[in-house]
């Protein structure tokens, strides 16, 4: 570090007065110690000889303990060789110097400030010291406030030197009364772009920075109203156009100048770019207009609330949750006036909590809500804290109806647990893969297990075990259950005692996505022994039956042919009496076969249990038959089966052997189907081209009187039909052809 130089020679204190007094001639001590940056004069050996008292302030010492010594003697060692440093550059290039850096204030405060110095020359040119200035940029949006506070020294300020108001970082720019500029700081170069050798003592600047006549003559305008009324202008806005060809705002502050006699001398103009603050203010907007759009279309009831319970903003579901428009509410209503009394004093406690510790309240929770109207609605509650401030944010879900919705599940399951408990018939909940979940004291009680003991299991657990009724038996059953939704089917089940019981098995898939189902089990062994038994007599009855008939048939056969002989007799050919008698005879033996053979179908009705049947095939089964060759059968029901008596084929043969001894003149036959519009039943539609059925017979053709013009055959499909509660009827128009309509119902039906 170079030493300093000892104390001053009395020479050098005659030279420091000589200084002292020239710059004294140019600035007084007076306007220097109320200008508010900090100022302060060197010498050329770098010893303080002046200052304001800004100057003074900054360092936070008095005049006589800064005066007559160094920057090593007033500051730290490290500050002191910057400054020495820079004073030396700055000795050694003479001129203007400027920096920036941070200073620490007395209070301890850290400021960045721009270091503005200029050497300063005696009235022979030598170089005599350096005067300063420290503009505390921090504080620079200010500065248009203190111009305010002191506009009646703004002419003093004129006085400084150009390169004093060139070290300002902001634009400042003085016109004469025809607006031509007399001074341009080196700020509104930066700015503007243009020098100021293009633009002083001109007034072209103007149509540069506002090409556009229009607007040009606005601020022309202004500019003139300054001058005529002395009023000033703060925050004026305009937008450049710099040299660059871009486009900044300037927010400016205009004041009137005057001369020593109080007459208008021109103005001056303080300009600050305001462009990237524009741009964050519309940023801002646009991010204001973005969150208020979403918060006004959450979906839900949504708020924003202060620390002292006042509701500030509300979205429009809130307005139709209370019944209040927002202009009731915000700003004016606590959220605590829609609180039923019995749930505010939680709530409070929730609001305080949570705006100490945001982790202690809930921020979840279900509350009933007054609305305007005192109508009670329960809602869901969903808040939280605004990072940063003490509001918070709330959204309100009105849950009314699904809780309405929950308390009638809960008596409806009630009620069918009740029904579930209580039922004759064993009931069980399963899986969709078979397994038990629960089961009634029914089941129970019918298999003689606990409910634990057949949880997990499925009922292919507890089948009798041969080999027609294996756990793998019922498993494919049931696989079948869930492709169809439903199944039923009988099964023998061994009970926990041993003892073989049969059951009847219905199932039924309640909800295909959550995989579960139900089954109903009825026991059925006493049941199947009767039907066995009743069986076992009809099929004893049949046999009889079958003999019977068969005696009767040979009985008859032998009638016929003495019947046959009779009327070769050559004596009683001619004998009309006794032929008309013989025909009569012969009619009754006759229809006494007919019945006969009727009785032979009749009697197999309903002994077998109706089972699945595709009608499709049966249909080509019958077409393909050489008695029926002579028709053109269109069918399409090949992917439908029907749950019918094991005697429905014939009612198919029956259609067509009606065809053919009836329809005279049929040729095509067809076969189709419709589904009602609700699909709870499918009707099987049999159309033909020949003469059809006149409207008085139409439903008397199904009755076993009639059979003397159609046989037996429409009124056994009606019986066969009947079984399992399948509809026919004749629905064709006389000579347009015949067309009948069976109507089967949903549960009976299905499509492959």
């Amino acid at each position: 570090m170079k030493e300093v130089n000892e104390s001053e020679t009395s020479s050098d204190k005659s030279n420091n007065q000589i200084v002292i007094s020239d710059i004294i001639n140019q600035f007084s001590q007076t306007i220097i110690d109320n200008i508010p940056n900090p100022i302060f004069i060197k010498n050329r050996n770098g010893i303080y000889i002046g200052g304001n008292t800004a100057f003074f302030n900054y360092l936070g010492k008095k005049p006589e303990n800064i005066i007559g010594k160094s920057v090593f003697e007033i500051a730290p060692e490290k500050i002191a060789e910057v400054y020495y440093k820079k004073d030396n550059e700055l000795f050694n290039n003479p001129g203007i110097q400027k920096y920036e850096g941070k200073v620490i204030w007395p209070d301890s405060s850290v400021h960045d400030v721009i270091f503005n110095k200029a050497t300063f020359e005696d009235k022979d040119g030598n170089i005599r010291g350096i005067i300063g200035v420290i503009v505390d940029i921090t504080d620079l949006k200010n500065i248009q406030n203190e111009l305010k506070k002191k506009k009646e020294k703004l002419s003093l300020l004129l006085r400084f030197k150009d390169h004093m108001l060139d070290t300002a970082a902001i634009w400042i720019n003085i016109l004469d009364n025809e607006g031509n500029v007399k001074l341009w700081n080196r700020a509104a170069e930066q700015i503007s772009g243009y020098d100021r050798s293009e633009v002083l003592g001109k007034k072209i600047i103007w149509e540069w920075l506002y090409p556009d006549e229009k607007y040009r003559s606005e601020i022309v305008i202004v500019s003139e109203n300054i001058l005529k009324t002395g009023i000033n202008v703060e925050k004026y806005e305009t937008d450049i156009r710099c040299k660059n060809g871009e486009y900044k705002t300037i927010s400016w502050n205009s004041n009137r100048l005057t001369d020593e006699n109080g007459e208008t001398a021109g103005s001056i103009a303080l300009g600050i770019d305001i462009t990237e603050l524009k741009n964050i203010q519309q940023s801002l907007r646009k991010s204001e207009i973005f969150y208020r759009t979403i918060f006004e279309n959450t979906g839900s009831a949504t708020v924003i609330i202060e620390e002292d319970t006042t509701l500030s903003l509300v979205n429009s579901k809130y307005e139709s949750l209370s019944g209040y428009n927002k202009y009731e509410i915000e700003g004016k209503k606590s959220w605590t006036e829609f609180v039923v009394p019995e749930d505010l004093r939680e709530m409070r406690d929730f609001h305080n909590k949570r705006r100490d510790d945001k982790l202690i309240a809930p921020g979840n929770y279900e509350f009933r809500f007054l609305d305007k109207d005192q109508n009670i609605k329960d809602i869901m509650l969903t808040v939280g804290i605004i990072p940063g401030t003490k509001k918070t944010v709330a959204s309100l879900v009105d849950i009314t109806d699904r809780k309405k919705l929950e308390e009638s599940q809960k008596i409806s399951e009630e009620k069918y647990r009740n029904l579930f408990e209580n039922s004759k018939d064993g009931i069980f909940i399963l899986t969709n893969d078979g397994i038990i979940l629960d089961a009634n004291y029914a089941v129970c009680e019918m298999l003689k297990y606990t409910v634990e003991q057949m949880k997990g299991k499925t009922l292919g657990h507890f089948t009798s075990g041969k080999p027609e009724e294996t756990k793998k038996s019922y498993d494919e059953r049931f696989k079948e259950a869930k492709t169809n939704k439903n199944a039923f089917f009988e099964i023998r089940m061994r009970r926990s005692d041993g003892v073989i019981i049969e059951v009847e098995i219905s199932s039924q898939i309640i909800d295909p996505i959550k995989g579960t189902g139900y089954g109903i089990l009825r026991d059925v062994t006493e049941r199947n022994r009767s039907r066995k038994a009743l069986e076992t007599v009809n099929k004893k009855l049949n046999l009889l039956n079958n003999i019977t008939r068969h005696d009767i048939l040979n009985k008859l056969t032998i009638a016929v042919g003495y019947i046959e002989l009779i009327n070769e007799n050559e004596e009683l050919k001619h004998d009309s009496e006794i032929k008309y008698q013989i025909n009569k005879v012969s009619e009754s033996v006759e229809a006494i076969r007919t019945q006969i053979l009727f009785t032979k179908d009749y009697q197999d009705l309903g002994v077998y249990s109706p089972d699945w049947y595709n009608v499709g095939e049966i249909i080509d089964t019958y077409s393909a038959d050489p008695s029926f060759s002579g028709f053109n059968v269109e069918n399409k029901l090949n992917h439908i089966l029907i749950y019918a008596d094991p005697l429905f084929e014939k009612v198919i043969y029956n259609l067509f052997d009606n065809a053919l001894r009836h329809g005279e003149t049929i040729t095509k036959i067809k076969f189709s189907y419709e589904i009602s519009p609700d699909k709870k039943d499918i009707l099987i539609i049999y159309e033909d081209d020949g003469t059809g059925i006149p409207s008085d017979v139409k439903e008397k053709i199904f009755r076993r009187q009639y059979y003397k013009n159609t046989g037996f055959g429409l009124f056994l499909s009606r019986e066969i039909l009947s079984i399992t509660g399948i509809l026919i009827s004749e629905t064709g128009v006389y000579n347009s052809g015949a067309r009948f309509e069976i109507l089967v119902p949903k549960e009976h039906y299905r499509l492959l």
